[in-house]
């Protein structure tokens, strides 16, 4: 059995009723940072040198303890640290490197911190909604996952709330339709909406694409930009007007200009 323990590679350390070793693999000794000769028959807190940080020696006094991470400065790794009783008042502790799984962790956490200041420096509505389906499978609301800054500013914390709960206009817009439709069919939607629901009344350019069991959004505001364009057809409408009413007289004229290059009279 020794042999066996030997060959895990994992760390193995086996502690007697009394706290002290009996027994250390290669693997948790060179975890450890010492060799077993300076293990055995101590307890780890008289271990020399003093390597393990007060959080490891505190939890290798205890009958059992949880899964835990911790740093070991003196190697320089992270250990993944379990104490778990043992036949005859013995404790096992297995050690196992977790420094790779937490330099991923890390490097996640690295991702998704430039990915949420990616998106909230976007004055867009930045927004992605997971499906809801009934017992039968077919989608039924969305609920919101995300919200980057620009749409908190707009709904506040709506994590978790039903779409066709809190904004039951899109129904009636064809925004509902049109979520749903994306998420079937993986086809991505750009559309102009005119939603006068709820606290909205205003022209949105929404953008929506398939996100796993749901879809992802970015929409902006183009009221103003709505506003000019129906403030130009209007002048031109009524321009329009004014050159085909009847009873009005309209002439184009040509400047005439002398050698100075001032008008001196106009031509037809």
């Amino acid at each position: 059995s020794q042999q066996l323990l030997d060959s895990l590679p994992w760390g193995v350390l086996v502690l007697d009723p009394a706290g002290l070793a009996t027994y250390l693999n290669e693997a948790a000794a060179a975890l450890w940072g010492v060799p077993a000769a300076a293990v055995l028959g101590h307890s780890p807190a008289q271990v020399q040198p003093a390597v393990l940080p007060p959080a490891v020696l505190a939890a290798l006094n205890q009958p059992q303890a949880p899964p835990a991470d911790y740093w070991l400065p003196h190697t320089r790794q992270w250990v993944s640290l379990r104490v778990a009783p043992a036949p005859g008042e013995q404790r096992w502790v297995f050690w196992e490197n977790g420094t790779a799984r937490k330099q991923a962790e890390a490097a996640q956490q690295r991702s998704h911190m430039l990915l949420r200041a990616t998106i909230d420096s976007s004055l867009d509505l930045v927004q992605v909604f997971e499906a809801v389906r009934d017992e039968r499978g077919e989608v039924v609301d969305f609920t919101w996952v995300l919200n980057n800054a620009a749409a908190e500013q707009v709904y506040g914390n709506i994590i978790g709330q039903r779409l066709c709960q809190r904004n039951p206009g899109v129904r009636e817009a064809g925004i509902f339709d049109t979520f749903r439709r994306v998420l079937e069919t993986g086809v991505p939607d750009q559309t102009e909406h005119h939603y006068v629901h709820e606290e909205f009344n205003g022209w949105y350019y929404q953008s929506v694409v398939k996100q796993d069991d749901g879809v992802a959004t970015t929409t902006r505001d183009i009221t103003q930009r709505k506003q000019d364009e129906l403030r130009l057809q209007q002048s031109e409408a009524l321009l329009q007007q004014v050159i085909d009413a009847p009873n009005i007289g309209m002439a184009v004229y040509r400047a005439v200009r002398n050698e100075a290059g001032d008008i001196v009279d106009f031509v037809h």
